[in-house]
């Protein structure tokens, strides 16, 4: 696993001040696989200013996943798993573990898709174990969370704040409301195997507010 931050439990933190992988400038066709992104001092992935057609799968965000015993180790970082900020058109995809990390899993902010415009999808990620919210949209739209195919429902469990939530941007007054969102297929508050245990839960399930 390359690592972008520090990548071995136990040790010092060595992760990068900012983010580990920013994307911007209105960046195209940018894939982000199989990477470890922990102990940054911001978001583990920025996602910003327009930038389209970002994917991200198979990487773990937060966590150090033992490749032999499978134990999860947190690492996260000191913001969201992954922040995407008025940009549309991007995926964080199948295969992603993120969890503990000090914001929210991933955070969808300011991003409107307009006319014809693909918004973001969030599909087949675990998110778990973060410090706010598992998915947050905020003053965004026409964003898909899940999905109608087997494969595309994310796992969102143990989130201290809300599994999913969807709101206006609190710190902009004149942000849109949440219209034309989608949440569909996914595993909230329990696992994949629809198995439900005590300490899986999120504050709230799914959160919708204006």
């Amino acid at each position: 696993w390359p690592n972008l931050g520090n990548g071995l439990a136990n040790s010092p933190n060595l992760g990068n001040g900012m983010h580990g992988i920013d994307v911007f400038g209105r960046s195209r066709d940018v894939t982000i696989d199989n990477n470890r992104i922990v102990d940054n001092g911001m978001s583990g992935v920025s996602v910003a200013t327009g930038s389209a057609n970002v994917v991200l799968t198979n990487n773990q965000i937060g966590v150090f996943v033992h490749p032999v015993t499978g134990n999860v180790h947190a690492a996260g970082n000191d913001a969201d798993g992954v922040t995407i900020n008025a940009a549309n058109g991007n995926t964080v995809g199948s295969g992603n573990v993120i969890g503990h990390n000090l914001g929210s899993g991933v955070r969808v902010e300011n991003s409107v898709a307009a006319g014809l415009a693909t918004g973001n999808r969030v599909t087949g990620s675990e998110i778990f174990g973060n410090r706010e919210h598992g998915v947050h949209i905020t003053g965004s739209s026409r964003q898909t969370i899940g999905g109608y195919g087997a494969a595309d429902g994310n796992v969102v469990k143990e989130n201290n704040q809300d599994g999913i939530r969807l709101e206006t941007d609190p710190r902009i007054r004149a942000s849109a409301a949440p219209q034309g969102n989608l949440v569909t297929g996914n595993f909230v508050g329990t696992n994949g195997n629809q198995e439900i245990d005590g300490g899986w839960g999120n504050r709230a399930g799914i959160a919708v507010m204006n």
